[in-house]
């Protein structure tokens, strides 16, 4: 039984690896540092398994957007710093967990990059606004201001919303994994915003992880 449960992670491991290359292509993955990739992979796992586990778009205070559901969820309210956290409801005895199974674009982008060891947990946001004061303040992170220079793994930034670059589809529509509603949690991942809900969003600005371009180079 261990032997076949070491077989279905590797088999994951190796779906998730592909789904990401599929779309950033083969030459560019050779070309993403290690810790861009973790971002990537992570995002692709994380993503997946929102869409799969049905996590709903939750946003503090209940403000405008909440798929909160106070009959159904009333007592699940809230968002989990870890993401191993938000998986289960119930522990072992069956009792109420602190896992709420929400999301919102934030703490998804917040995730993705605690576990691709990018961002310390303790600056971990629920605010799109507050992660990105934190990024452009981390030593590690390079402001992108223009569109044009966007690569896999970029953080972009807009007025209260964060989502992550992926790549390009034919159409030069950009590939997205975003947490920012209900749709995007359960449907999007990846995708382009076209394609999923028929809108645009202006380009604003963009934040890159290069701390592994900095060690490099200071070897």
């Amino acid at each position: 039984e261990i032997d076949d449960l070491k077989v279905k992670v590797a088999n994951h491991i190796f779906d998730v690896l592909m789904d990401v290359i599929e779309i950033v292509g083969i030459d560019t993955w050779a070309t993403l540092s290690e810790k861009t990739r973790k971002i990537l992979l992570n995002a692709e796992y994380i993503h997946k398994y929102m869409e799969n586990n049905d996590y709903t778009y939750c946003v503090l205070e209940n403000a405008r957007g909440d798929e909160y559901d106070t009959e159904i969820r009333e007592h699940r309210h809230g968002l989990n710093n870890d993401f191993q956290d938000s998986k289960s409801e119930y522990d072992k005895n069956g009792n109420i967990n602190k896992g709420f199974r929400n999301t919102c674009c934030a703490t998804f982008v917040s995730w993705v990059l605690q576990d691709a060891g990018v961002l310390d947990k303790e600056k971990h946001q629920n605010g799109a606004d507050e992660l990105q004061t934190v990024l452009q303040n981390e030593k590690d992170w390079q402001v992108v201001n223009d569109e044009k220079d966007l690569k896999p793994g970029d953080i972009l930034g807009y007025n209260h919303h964060v989502e992550i670059f992926l790549g390009y589809d034919e159409d030069n529509n950009k590939i997205l994994y975003n947490a920012g509603s209900g749709q995007w949690i359960r449907e999007g991942g990846p995708d382009t915003r076209e394609d999923l809900t028929g809108s645009t969003r202006e380009f604003k600005i963009a934040y890159r992880y290069i701390g592994d371009e900095k060690e490099n180079n200071n070897k």
